[in-house]
């Protein structure tokens, strides 16, 4: 008899155990399974994160290309209007540059038919002052002359008058 219970107490000491060791490793596996959990939660957030961190720098590399592209296109574009600007004022100074040169060449040609007209002016003055010189010399050498003739003529009348007044008292 108490053989026997020294066998179940052994039994129920060592049940005791087993039900130990089967709750610790119970415990044990549900810790190993929270862990797992933990680290396989851990990994799929770090996963999630890195996805996310990937698209943002996707798109924050889109959104960059994008405002480059759109710079570089305004860039072209500003630098097609100075392109044409340029050509338009370079147009521009060639019209200018053409309207300069026939005004210098009409001032030329104005100055050179007014000094035309000054030389021809000149000449016509010089001709007339020289032919008024000559006809002022033409009418003082006829006076002269005139004035010769008459007294020639007076002269000659007065010696044939005394010359017969000497016949008549001979």
């Amino acid at each position: 008899m108490q053989q026997k219970q020294l066998l179940l107490q052994q039994l129920e000491h060592q049940t005791q155990q087993l039900r130990q060791q089967v709750e610790e490793q119970q415990q044990q596996q549900e810790e190993s399974q929270q862990q797992e959990q933990q680290r396989q939660s851990q990994q799929q957030q770090q996963q999630q994160q890195q996805k996310e961190e990937m698209m943002r720098l996707q798109q924050q590399a889109a959104l960059q290309q994008q405002q480059h592209d759109l710079q570089l296109e305004e860039l072209q574009q500003q630098l097609a209007a100075e392109k044409r600007q340029s050509a338009e004022t370079l147009q521009q100074l060639q019209q200018a540059k053409q309207q300069l040169q026939q005004q210098l060449q009409q001032q030329q040609q104005q100055q050179q038919e007014k000094e035309e007209r000054q030389r021809q002016e000149t000449a016509v003055n010089s001709l007339q002052a020289e032919l008024q010189q000559a006809r002022e010399d033409t009418a003082a050498a006829n006076s002269a002359a005139a004035a010769a003739a008459a007294a020639a003529g007076s002269s000659s009348s007065s010696s044939s008058s005394s010359k017969q007044r000497t016949r008549a008292a001979a």
